[in-house]
C-alpha cells in the first residue's frame, strides 16, 4: 500500500513538474519562477519514485532466495610411513595386515599405527614368522627378520598331525594347480592369522611346498582358503602344518 502511494505521488509530481517546465518555456516573462518550481518538483518526484522502487525490492517475494549449501566433510588422510622388511633367507613372502605384498627385501607405504606382518620362507624348511610393529608419522622403519629353521625331525613330527587342538581342516582338494579347502577355528579365541602349509609330490618324490594364510579367524568361524599355485606336474599333496599365528611380542 505504501509503495503504491509513493509511486502515485511521484508520478503526479513528475507530471506537474513537466507541465510547469513546459509553461516556463512558452511564457518565460510571465512565469518567472515556473522553471525553478518545475526543477524542484522533478527532483522530489525522482526521490519518491526511487523510494518506491527501493521498498519494492525489499518485499519478501523480491528478496534474494537463500539456498542452503550442504556441509562438506573433508577428511585428511594421515601421511604414510615407509616400512622396509628384510629377511634371512631372502626371497621370503611378506604379508602385511593379512595381504601378500611381495618378497623380501621390500619397502611398502603403510598408515601410522599398529601393523601386523608375517614372513614365510619355504615351509618345509622354515617356520613362519609373525609379529606386529608400531609405526608413527614421520619415521622410517627397517625390520630385519631372521626366520627359524626347522629342527631335525620336526618335519616328520608335523606330518603325523592333520589337526591341532584349536583348528581343523574340514576339506581340501587340488584343482587347477591350487589347493583349496576350508579351515575352522574350534577354539574360543580370535586368531590374527592361521597358517596352512602342504608338501607337494610328483609321484613318490617330494618336489616342494606351498601354503595359505587366513587372516583374522574368529572363534568358531570356518573360512575357505586357497594356497599359492603348486606348479605343473604335482600329483599329490600332504598337509605339513596347521597353526595359529600370533605376534611374538
Amino acid at each position: 500500500m505504501a509503495i503504491g502511494l509513493l509511486l502515485l505521488a511521484g508520478l503526479w509530481l513528475l507530471l506537474v513538474g513537466l507541465l510547469w517546465l513546459l509553461l516556463a518555456r512558452l511564457w518565460p516573462g510571465q512565469l518567472r519562477y515556473a522553471q525553478r518550481s518545475a526543477q524542484s518538483l522533478l527532483g522530489l518526484a525522482t526521490l519518491l519514485l526511487l523510494a518506491a522502487f527501493g521498498l519494492n525490492s525489499l518485499t519478501p517475494e523480491n528478496a534474494p532466495v537463500s539456498v542452503p549449501v550442504p556441509a562438506v566433510e573433508v577428511r585428511l588422510e594421515p601421511p604414510l610411513v615407509e616400512l622396509t622388511i628384510t629377511s634371512d633367507p631372502v626371497g621370503a613372502l611378506i604379508y602385511l595386515q593379512g595381504k601378500r605384498i611381495g618378497q623380501s627385501p621390500l619397502s611398502a607405504s603403510v598408515p601410522p599405527g599398529q601393523v601386523s606382518y608375517v614372513v614365510v620362507a619355504d615351509p618345509s624348511l622354515y617356520r613362519p614368522f609373525a609379529d606386529q610393529v608400531q609405526v608413527a608419522v614421520g619415521e622410517e622403519r627397517n625390520l630385519a627378520v631372521w626366520i627359524d629353521r626347522r629342527a631335525s625331525g620336526e618335519l616328520s613330527e608335523l606330518l603325523r598331525t592333520r589337526e591341532n587342538s584349536f583348528l581343523t581342516i574340514l576339506e581340501d582338494s587340488l584343482s587347477e594347480g591350487v589347493i583349496r579347502g576350508v579351515v575352522r577355528n574350534d577354539s574360543s579365541h580370535h586368531y590374527p592369522a592361521v597358517f596352512i602349509s602342504y608338501l607337494l609330490y610328483q609321484g613318490g618324490a617330494l618336489v616342494g611346498a606351498t601354503h595359505a594364510l587366513v587372516p583374522e579367524l574368529a572363534a568358531g568361524e570356518a573360512r575357505a582358503f586357497a594356497t599359492l599355485p603348486v606348479g605343473a606336474g604335482v600329483t599329490r599333496y600332504r598337509l605339513l602344518e596347521l597353526v595359529e599365528l600370533v605376534p611374538t611380542r
